[in-house]
Formats: structure tokens, C-alpha cells, sequence
């Protein structure tokens, strides 16, 4: 399998898996065999800790089509976000916020102190907040006023899903401030996902009726790519 992965040239599957033959057949190959066997998750962890951004891109790919996010993975996880190829470790860091075990906490903690890139400092930040850690928080909320649009989208979207004190009046109080089309409609979906309140409600009350969530494009910034 992981001669297989090397041949594959995964950042054009990360594009568009139609223009790479036979890619996405391995990766959901790797998806059946993780979904059928528990006992294939230290093997899954392994890959991981080879020396391949290559394995390890493919094998990110296979897991985050799983709903597993199992503690096993961390050891491969505390390698992978030290890769130097920023695409592998930007969809590690989407993967460790999503395990639900207090052992992810010291490697968030190391990514958030060590990585430059703001896109995977915010994710690690996200899996800090649903383990309830403040200083989690506290980098999203300070992340609302960065200068690049899509880094406040992103952690507008993310503190969607923290829940320590603070985080809601954060939230309503970068509303009021933030002028940016994206930007506020990605702080009233966390706000919705805070008080359960239905969404135009929240936009009537903090934006005003006339308030639209169209999506304009800021003039030379990009997105992070959803990963495949």
C-alpha cells in the first residue's frame, strides 16, 4: 500500500481526485479496510511516522473520510505536524481537533506555540477549545481581528464549537465590529451553534433584516482547500 501512495501525485488529487486514475480508488480501499477492522488503527497510526509526506498525505486523506478519531492515531498525529509540506500538516491539525481525548491537548498546545502558519495554528487552537483549555479560546478571539479575511472566517467558524467563558460575549462583540460580509456570517453560524437560536434570528437581531450572506472574494487572499 504505501508504494502505492508514493506514486500518487496527491496535491492534484487534493484538486480534483478525477484527474488522478486509480487515487481515490486507494484511498477508499484504505477507507473500507479502516471502517471493517478496529485492529487497523495502530497500523493506520504508523503510516503516519513513516518518513513519506507522501503516506502520510494519502493516509490522512482515508482517515478523515472515517468517523474514527481514535487516540491511537496521536503518536503519528505529534510526527506528521512537524512534516514540512504545509498541506500535510494543515489536514493533521484538522484531524487532531477532531479527537476527543485530553492526550491531544500537549500537542495542540506544542502546535499552537510552534507553527507559523495562521490556518493550522487555528485548527490546533479549535481542538484546545473542545477540550475546554482557555488559552485555546483565547488565540481564536484574538485571531477576529487578524488582518486576512479568511483567518477571521476561519476562527469565527471554529469557536463554533468551544464552549469555555467568554466565548459567546467574544463572539457578539467581534459582530458588532467586524465589516466584513464572510466574516459575520461565519461568527452568526458559531452563535447558532451556541444558543440553538435560529439563524436569521440572530443575524435580524445583531446584523439587521436587510443583511445578506453573499460571498465576495478579497483581492489577493486564498482559502485553505478543503482536504480529500
Amino acid at each position: 500500500i504505501q508504494s502505492y501512495m508514493e506514486q500518487v501525485d496527491w496535491p492534484k488529487y487534493a484538486e480534483d481526485f478525477d484527474d488522478v486514475p486509480g487515487a481515490h480508488d486507494l484511498v477508499l480501499t484504505l477507507v473500507a479496510i479502516l471502517r471493517q477492522d478496529s485492529q487497523a488503527v495502530p497500523a493506520f497510526g504508523d503510516l503516519l511516522r513513516t518518513g513519506s509526506w507522501k503516506v502520510r498525505w494519502g493516509t490522512l486523506s482515508a482517515i478523515q473520510l472515517t468517523p474514527i478519531r481514535d487516540a491511537r492515531f496521536l503518536p503519528g498525529l505529534d510526527l506528521t505536524l512537524r512534516d514540512v509540506n504545509r498541506e500535510v500538516r494543515f489536514r493533521a491539525a484538522l484531524l487532531l481537533s477532531e479527537i476527543p481525548d485530553p492526550k491531544m491537548v500537549p500537542i495542540a498546545r506544542r502546535v499552537v506555540q510552534s507553527e507559523r502558519d495562521h490556518m493550522i495554528r487555528i485548527k490546533a487552537a479549535e481542538g484546545l477549545g473542545r477540550q475546554r483549555q482557555t488559552d485555546g479560546a483565547i488565540l481564536l478571539l484574538g485571531y477576529l481581528t487578524h488582518t486576512d479575511v479568511w483567518v477571521r472566517e476561519a476562527a469565527g467558524l471554529a469557536l463554533g464549537s468551544v464552549r469555555t467563558p467568554g466565548v459567546h460575549d467574544g463572539l457578539v462583540a467581534a459582530l458588532k465590529k467586524e465589516k466584513t460580509n464572510i466574516v459575520q456570517g461565519a461568527i452568526l453560524d458559531s452563535l447558532r451553534a451556541h444558543t440553538g437560536r435560529a439563524w436569521f434570528d440572530l443575524r435580524d437581531q445583531h446584523l439587521g433584516p436587510g443583511w445578506r450572506p453573499d460571498r465576495p472574494t478579497p483581492a489577493k487572499t486564498k482559502k485553505s482547500p478543503t482536504p480529500h
